[in-house]
């Protein structure tokens, strides 16, 4: 249905912005101990990303969950260690949500061929996909906040920035589906409207169009209608012009 540029454009903008998500997460995601300058947070010379942990001599290797012993003897949290390491285990939405986020920027992606644009279907899937992705955001955000406040770098800040992009993007998405939707029901009311207006020209001019579709077999079974009393064979041609219009006559008075 991308039949204007305006529609166009914007899938352009949720494209943008959905990318502009990806990017953010990826950047969470190549924290520490993948990279030694991207980090989710830093206290006390510790540097924490989504993978493991950092100290100013070693970082852990990259696996799920924080060790405990390393978590002990840090203070200054919200939480106790013990509860952040159990939340430290949640930081796998992390690359679950990026998942989602490549997958819904790829069928926006799509929305570029008419194709895919012309089906509501589609554009329905593209919208339910957009929820769960949003909300996987959302978790990332919390889960770093819980983990990490207040000493929440600004990595971490991006991920609500990733969230809010999503969200933009699926009530963008549901608007546009809604405008669709709605000229669908419109150009399938006036199809609808242009058979009853045809409908009324009938009955407007019933004449014309009951004569016109009974001329020819009017003039077919001429020869054995009563009202000839003579031998259709044995007329003229002026005979049966004057007799086929006389016929044409009666018949207009019984539909008047």
């Amino acid at each position: 249905m991308l039949k204007t540029s305006f529609q166009r454009k914007l899938v352009i903008v949720q494209s943008s912005l959905l990318l502009l998500s990806f990017l953010f997460q990826l950047i969470a995601l190549l924290s520490v101990p993948l990279t030694q300058s991207i980090y989710l947070c830093k206290f006390e010379g510790y540097k924490f990303g989504v993978f493991g942990l950092c100290d100013a001599n070693s970082c852990t290797e990259p696996s799920l969950g924080y060790n405990p012993s390393q978590l002990t003897n840090l203070g200054g949290f919200s939480l106790p260690s013990n509860a952040r390491h159990s939340i430290s285990y949640l930081l796998v939405v992390h690359p679950i949500s990026l998942i989602f986020t490549f997958i819904q920027m790829t069928l926006t992606l799509l929305l570029l061929n008419p194709r895919f644009s012309s089906s509501s279907k589609f554009l329905l899937t593209v919208l339910l996909w957009s929820l769960p992705t949003f909300l996987l955001s959302l978790l990332s955000f919390l889960v770093d906040l819980i983990l990490f406040i207040p000493h929440l770098e600004w990595c971490g800040w991006t991920i609500l920035m990733s969230a809010l992009c999503t969200a933009i993007c699926g009530t963008m998405l549901c608007i546009t589906r809604r405008t669709i939707t709605s000229r669908e029901e419109y150009l399938l009311l006036d199809n609808r409207m242009g058979n009853m207006y045809r409908l009324d020209d009938l009955h407007k001019d019933p004449n014309q169009s009951v004569i016109s579709t009974l001329a020819p077999t009017l003039l077919r079974s001429r020869a054995s209608s009563s009202m000839y009393t003579q031998d259709p064979d044995m007329l003229s041609d002026d005979e049966l012009i004057s007799i086929d219009s006389d016929r044409r006559v009666d018949l207009r008075s019984n539909v008047s």
